[in-house]
């Protein structure tokens, strides 16, 4: 079996600078640890630094609408994702979706090999 691996997804669209896309990656990073229970064990290899080692992989998408398109067809497959939503103090509006975070998980599919790493 593969490394446990965090993804999240942003939005290339907003283009965020580096300092936003950090906060971006910091609430998504609530959100696993939020959701932790959901799937408790592949949250314990991700954390363990003999499996997982918290590995974080950032990944980009075009638009909301692909964003929204990659989350359902996430879900269909059995993924745990959730959103990443601003709270628009500086940058963004309020309640701007930049993107989504996948539960860790040590699963691959084409899904996500297809996207780009964010530039």
């Amino acid at each position: 079996m593969d490394t446990p691996k965090a993804y999240f997804v942003i939005r290339s669209d907003l283009e965020l600078n580096p300092a936003k896309l950090a906060v971006q990656i910091g609430h998504g990073t609530d959100m696993i640890w939020q959701h932790q229970i959901i799937d408790q064990a592949s949250f314990n290899a991700w954390l363990d630094s003999k499996q997982g080692d918290r590995r974080k992989i950032v990944l980009e998408v075009k638009s909301l609408e692909k964003l929204t398109s990659l989350k359902e067809k996430l879900v269909n497959n059995g993924f745990y994702c959730y959103d990443i939503v601003d709270s628009g103090y500086n940058f963004v509006e309020a309640n701007t979706h930049t993107g989504i975070v996948i539960f860790p998980t040590a699963a691959n599919t084409n899904t996500i090999k297809r996207l780009r790493v964010y530039k």
